[in-house]
This record gives structure tokens, sequence and C-alpha cells, in this order.
């Protein structure tokens, strides 16, 4: 599957656009709502990747105009509502800080332990807690964070 960050490149070469990491979470979010939606699960589960693009196409209208809907009503909120302006902000503030500062590349998460081990992807440590060698080159990371980083 060709990655969000080439379908924006394409888009940028064949129309002439300016299209950024901005505009794929905005595609991101039409993705979101079609893999969300049951009745697209069980059309997806039960027939081809063909037929489930047949329905999926008239569905993604109806979704991207909810989608732009609800981007409306959240901005609105955002700029009447102080106090939710206040959180969005903190939130927001706190996960760019994280990201900025730990790259994808030296962070690793241990969900079992719920914590994080600041050491390079590929990196092991043996049970002293001293680094050994790499295990092996780590794949470039995606330019968009993954849904689990965000939270």
């Amino acid at each position: 599957m060709t990655p969000l960050s080439e379908v924006i490149a394409e888009l940028n070469n064949r129309f002439g656009l300016g299209l950024g990491t901005s505009d794929q979470i905005l595609v991101y979010q039409q993705v979101v709502g079609l893999i969300e939606d049951t009745s697209m699960q069980q059309i997806a589960l039960m027939n081809d990747e063909a037929r489930f693009g047949q329905v999926a196409d008239d569905r993604l209208d109806d979704i991207a105009a909810e989608n732009a809907e609800r981007n409306t009503e959240f901005m609105k909120l955002y700029f009447d509502n102080n106090e939710f302006q206040k959180a969005i902000k903190e939130a927001a503030r706190k996960r760019a800080y994280r990201l900025i500062t730990e790259p994808a590349r030296t962070r690793r998460w241990f969900g079992c332990a719920r914590r994080w081990c600041g050491r390079p992807v590929g990196m092991r440590s043996d049970p002293r807690g001293r680094r050994q060698r790499p295990t092996g080159s780590p794949a470039a990371p995606d330019p968009l964070p993954s849904a689990r980083s965000l939270q």
C-alpha cells in the first residue's frame, strides 16, 4: 500500500498543489470514518476490494461531509469556549513537544510495563542495563506519528 505521504506528493505533482502533513491527517480522517463504519466493515469482510470500493466511494462522500461538519463544530467550540481551548492547547502542546524532542527512532513503548525506554530501536540491553550491538538497522520512520503516539 502506498504511504499517504506519497499519495499527497502525487496529488501535489498532478494538480500543482501545496498539500502537506496536515492534509495527510484530513485524508486519514476519511479512512478512519470508513474503518469505524460497521456496515463498511461487513462489506469489506464479505467482498473483494473492487466490490468494497464501489460501496466505499459513495460512502466517502457522506463521511467527508460529516467530518467537515464535525470539524466546523469543533472550531466553533474551540474559539467560543476558553476552557475547551485551554485544554486543547495543553494537550496539543505536550504532544507536539514530545514528538519533536523524542523522535520515533528513539522511542520504544513497552505496553505491559507502561513506560518509555529511550534506547534507539534495534539496540538491546543486557540484564545489567548495558547496551549491546544493534540488532539491525531500523526502518525509516513514517512522517506521520501513529495514532498510539498521539495519545
